[in-house]
């Protein structure tokens, strides 16, 4: 004989079924989705990232930079490896997603790709500025290239000066260069009168210039205020930016900042 089935509200119940097993089962299920939807999140998370940078392993910013992001990977149980390229190009790789972001930009980097996602958290500041060899009389400030004859330099993928500079000078009186070293070179030949670069990119240039004879540059003056340098990742890790930028913070809580600072200083004046 066939069991009967009795509906209730266009929906059927086995006799003998309690309704508070039924309850027990619908929560049991509810569970299950959710411990799924907690391991999809789990999966989710990366495994690995590749950042790039545009310095070398014994240049001041990267020596800070690696111990940084080595402990803040470290603390969010991600792998993370750094390659090192031109600016430039790893503008480009980052827009074609080949590596996941990059370990510092400025705030011009946002404006020119909105798509790219800012970590939150400053690992340093730095200013803009000018730089030549010796004093100019003659130019204190960015208005008076309006018309002038000398002629500039900047490193190519450091946008704010390209962005300042391109609508003040003809192309034939602006060159983009890839290092620092290269435009002091210039001006040491005589075929550019000042370069502009983000601070950083000097201090490195500094340090390195310790240990070999190279010419010294001379700020002629600072482009606005100093702005914050931070990290920016690849729009399919937006949801990791925000756990980095925390964990940067409360690394710079903890004084970790201010160690690292240190113990990079030091490292770079041993022999």
């Amino acid at each position: 004989m066939r069991q009967a089935v009795i509906t209730f509200g266009g929906r059927r119940r086995r006799p003998g079924l309690c309704p508070r097993r039924g309850v027990a089962l619908r929560l049991a299920g509810l569970l299950l989705a959710g411990l799924c939807t907690w391991q999809a999140a789990l999966a989710s998370e990366p495994a690995k990232l590749v950042l790039g940078t545009d310095v070398d392993e014994q240049i001041y910013t990267r020596l800070f930079e690696r111990l940084v992001y080595a402990e803040a990977f470290k603390r969010l149980g991600v792998h993370l490896e750094i390659v090192v390229a031109p600016l430039k190009r790893l503008e480009m790789q980052l827009e074609r997603g080949e590596i996941d972001g990059e370990t510092m930009r400025g705030p011009a980097y946002a404006d020119a790709y909105p798509k790219f996602i800012q970590v939150d958290f400053p690992i340093m500041r730095a200013a803009n500025a000018l730089y030549a060899l010796k004093p100019m009389e003659g130019l204190q400030s960015l208005q008076d290239l309006r018309s002038s004859p000398l002629h500039g330099a900047y490193r190519r993928g450091v946008l704010f000066c390209q962005s300042v500079l391109e609508p003040l000078l003809p192309k034939a009186q602006l060159t983009n260069v890839t290092t620092v070293r290269q435009a002091m070179d210039m001006l040491a030949a005589g075929h550019a009168d000042f370069f502009c670069d983000v601070s950083l990119g000097v201090l490195n240039y500094e340090y390195e210039a310790k240990t070999s004879p190279a010419p010294k540059p001379i700020k002629l003056f600072e482009i606005g205020k100093q702005v914050p340098i931070t990290a920016y990742l690849h729009a399919r890790h937006a949801a990791f930016a925000p756990k980095l930028a925390a964990t940067l913070k409360l690394m710079e809580s903890e004084g970790l900042f201010e160690k690292y600072r240190l113990e990079t200083a030091i490292r770079l004046q041993r022999p």
